[in-house]
């Protein structure tokens, strides 16, 4: 079975809680019999009673739940958070969607996992956790996906000079960088489309219409290497319009 985070939680006594003034509320919740799981605050190795807040009550009997659903009080101890916050349902999978919404996917799920421990059978809170975990896995491929794009200024910086070159008519040394940054960057479309264009405006003409075509397969929609090239459909050579840049 598995256990509370160690140091996390201690008991303590109901009678000790509500010694003090501002535990009273809970005499008509709390049983006198029964141990209360408080959660530690951070570098707490004791709580003092009088310190005991109402949050580090609820959460350590959240937390004892989610750990173990099974606890010997574990019914009593969902009626007295039940009973405290009747709305805690609503409020925490609010908290823990606008958690997901910030993509702090550990919180958002910390919390979905707490309320299990509480509402074991709710199908709301299993929506909710596939959405957060759908969510979660939209933001990895998405920053996998930027992982995969030049990843230092050097690279950006080489791929701005060719684009540079070639449109102030240096085309050589623009086509020189270009192929250094492909060397490194193959999976950018437009860099592709950038050498194509390079080619083109050298008049490589049936050089560049293949290197259009790559362009397209690596994600270049527009990258038509027809109308890039201005090559008529069946034929071999630019039409006379085009050898004009």
């Amino acid at each position: 079975m598995q256990q509370p985070p160690k140091n996390r939680i201690v008991f303590i006594q109901a009678p000790d809680i509500l010694s003090h003034s501002s535990r009273r509320e809970y005499s008509a919740i709390l049983d006198a019999a029964i141990p209360v799981p408080v959660e530690l605050r951070d570098g707490e190795e004791a709580p003092c009673n009088a310190d005991i807040s109402e949050e580090m009550i609820l959460s350590g009997m959240l937390r004892l739940l989610a750990a173990e659903p099974d606890h010997q009080n574990a019914a009593y101890y969902r009626y007295c958070v039940l009973s405290a916050r009747p709305n805690i349902l609503d409020e925490l999978t609010y908290a823990a969607m606008m958690k997901a919404e910030n993509e702090d996917f550990s919180m958002a799920i910390e919390i979905l996992d707490a309320l299990k421990g509480l509402f074991p059978y709710s199908s709301e809170l299993l929506a909710c956790k596939n959405a957060v975990l759908k969510k979660k896995k939209a933001a990895l491929r998405a920053a996998s996906e930027a992982a995969a794009l030049p990843a230092t200024l050097d690279a950006d910086a080489l791929f701005a000079q060719a684009y540079r070159n070639i449109n102030n008519g240096d085309i050589d040394e623009g086509l020189t960088n270009i192929h250094a940054f492909l060397e490194k960057n193959p999976h950018i479309w437009n860099a592709w489309f950038l050498l194509g264009w390079g080619l083109r405006k050298a008049a490589r003409y049936e050089e560049a219409e293949p290197i259009f075509r790559t362009a397209m397969e690596k994600g270049g929609a527009n990258a038509d290497p027809q109308r890039a090239c201005h090559l008529p459909y069946g034929k071999g050579r630019p039409e006379r319009s085009a050898q004009r840049t």
